[in-house]
């Protein structure tokens, strides 16, 4: 099954300030999302996904949308959350 092979090549960081994306096995990308540029987060479950418990979770800015793939099912609501305050936190020192 090649579907977890893939999961397993994307890692995610959040601080304070930003949230750094990596994914990729041969050719990497890192993606750097500053918490001030944040609108708002998602979370998506297709059949698949339901089937492993695991979550999509969807970061939208005004210029795009980045995901963080495979999230576990119990952990995707309190990242979601996680961001929203880090999000409040930033707009409010500006």
């Amino acid at each position: 099954m090649i579907v977890p092979f893939r999961w397993a090549r994307w890692s995610y960081q959040i601080r304070h300030d930003e949230i750094e994306i990596q994914h990729g096995i041969i050719f990497r990308s890192r993606v750097l999302i500053p918490m001030i540029r944040v609108q708002h987060v998602e979370t998506d479950q297709g059949p698949l996904l339901r089937k492993q418990k695991l979550v999509s979770v969807s970061i939208s800015t005004a210029a795009t949308v980045h995901t963080i793939e495979a999230v576990r099912a119990e952990e995707s609501d309190a990242l979601r959350h996680h961001i929203l305050e880090l999000v409040k936190v930033a707009k409010e020192d500006v």
